[in-house]
């Protein structure tokens, strides 16, 4: 079973060697399309035997990427960008998977690192494919296919083959196998202008396509312009109701605007259609700032229940048993948290807590040295 890389470049000479480099032993055989690069690439393509062709870029994602489709020999496809990395055991996993297989495309979790917590659903990560950052955010994408005529990206922009595979009746087959991608650490105000404006052709070519529309509504929450936000994610979920998460996308407007009732109707309904575990916790985030506290706190376990490693609903929860004066509680979860995520700063705020507990809770002990509760505190904490 031959399996090609195929990838678009345009100046990405400091990024491109490391990339062919992991990647070299594992695929038969290097497709590199060109895009008007100006600096070293096409030469560190040679380096590694790539099949190298130009394309004129016509600023248009799905169009480069179908000519790369197009050079391709092998019978499986795996789409890379020079700013991602696959390991080299989940290349073989890659290899094993495509043998005799009867599905048409393999749908990959794509972590997008970022040093930004905050983002939705990011996860604490460590290891040698982080790059020194802190976490990412997961997103599924499907970059593994047969090389079939009726397999194409479409959209101009945040391109799929999704749509191509499935409407032909084909499969795509779901696994957790990583694509380790840094893009979303060097995006740019240059850059971001270039995909809006090829979002907003997009809307005006398919105006029945909720897509575009949704990633309209998120280039413009980038910018803060609110209200076109709103109006582009409510047109999404006018065309698919149960479109992405376009009703968390719709609540956080509503949230960033203070209509914390519009944003809890929004955050339920995006929660009754997909289970959202951002929702889960924005939910809390409106409970706690209704002063609704024991609403809040059970929106944040069920998402910790949903996603035990999601560093946004332990901050949440942390900030309200905090808020409530419950410290040994917060201490106890900032424990947990540290353990499920093994990201430093929950260890750091663990130990911060601890030291100032056992100063309170001895003072007190001595008025109150026969204190069961103080006690046991203690006890619990000089355990730790």
């Amino acid at each position: 079973m031959k399996l090609s890389l195929c990838m678009i470049v345009r100046d990405e000479a400091d990024l491109l060697d490391e990339c062919l480099s992991s990647a070299k032993e594992y695929v038969d055989e290097i497709i590199v399309v060109d895009t008007g690069s100006k600096d070293n690439s096409i030469n560190i393509a040679k380096k590694h035997n790539a099949k190298i062709v130009t394309f004129p870029w016509k600023d248009d994602f799905s169009a480069a990427r179908n000519f790369s489709l197009q050079q391709v020999t092998g019978d499986w496809i795996l789409v890379l960008d020079a700013d991602e990395r696959i390991a080299p055991e989940d290349l073989l996993k890659v290899r094993e998977l495509i043998k005799n297989a009867s599905f048409q495309g393999v749908s990959l979790m794509q972590y997008n690192y970022t040093k930004i917590p905050t983002t939705h659903g990011w996860v604490a990560a460590s290891g040698p494919y982080t790059q020194g950052f802190p976490g990412y955010f997961p997103t599924r994408i499907c970059r593994l296919f047969q090389n079939k005529p009726h397999i194409r990206f479409r959209y101009a922009v945040h391109e799929l083959v999704e749509d191509s595979i499935l409407e032909q009746g084909g499969k795509i087959v779901k696994t957790d196998i990583p694509i380790h991608h840094y893009g979303a650490v060097k995006e740019q105000q240059q850059k971001h202008e270039k995909y809006l404006k090829l979002v907003l052709a997009q809307v005006a070519a398919t105006p029945n396509n909720p897509k575009p529309c949704y990633e309209a509504g998120v280039l413009y929450i980038q910018q803060k312009k609110l209200d076109v936000a709103l109006a582009f994610f409510q047109k999404a979920a006018a065309l698919d109701e149960g479109y992405a998460n376009v009703h968390t996308c719709i609540g956080d407007v509503y949230m960033a605007q203070e209509k914390l009732q519009d944003a809890k109707k929004s955050y339920e309904k995006s929660i009754s259609l997909h289970n959202d575990v951002n929702a889960w916790v924005n939910l809390g985030v409106v409970y706690s700032q209704l002063g609704k506290y024991p609403d809040a706190a059970k929106h944040f376990e069920k998402a910790l229940s949903l996603e035990p490693r999601f560093v946004q609903a332990y901050n949440n929860l942390y900030a309200l048993l905090l808020r409530t004066k419950r410290y040994v509680a917060a201490w106890r979860l900032l424990k947990v948290a540290a353990e499920k995520t093994g990201w430093e700063e929950f260890v750091k705020k663990k130990e911060m807590l601890q030291k100032k507990l056992l100063v309170t809770i001895t003072k007190e002990l001595k008025t109150k040295p026969l204190d069961g509760g103080l006690l046991s505190a203690r006890q619990e904490l000089l355990g730790e």
